[in-house]
């Protein structure tokens, strides 16, 4: 397995910063606490796999694999509008 920086859960949860803004100050509390768990669970898996005798790549050539993805880039464009995978692409720029 490579960690090429992609996120992978079952529980995922979205929400507009506006309506994060709203959520009183238990409700930022667990949204906050949930995010920690998600990055514990998925460094445990990680190393549980590990464990288990898979190989885990670390240093990954992030550009070479943006460049592999290039023609979904194009197609999903295509499908879904160029816009909103430049404000995909933002968010996960902005981490």
């Amino acid at each position: 397995m490579s960690l090429t920086g992609h996120f992978f859960s079952p529980a995922v949860f979205v929400m507009a910063p506006r309506s994060c803004d709203k959520l009183s100050a238990a409700g930022k509390v667990a949204f906050l606490a949930m995010r920690e768990y998600i990055r514990y669970a998925d460094a445990r898996g990680v190393d549980q796999m590990r464990k288990d005798g898979m190989q885990v790549v670390t240093n990954v050539d992030k550009q070479k694999v943006q460049a592999a993805f290039q023609p979904a880039y194009v197609e999903y464009a295509r499908k879904y509008g160029r816009a909103n995978i430049d404000a995909t692409k933002a968010v996960g720029a902005a981490r």
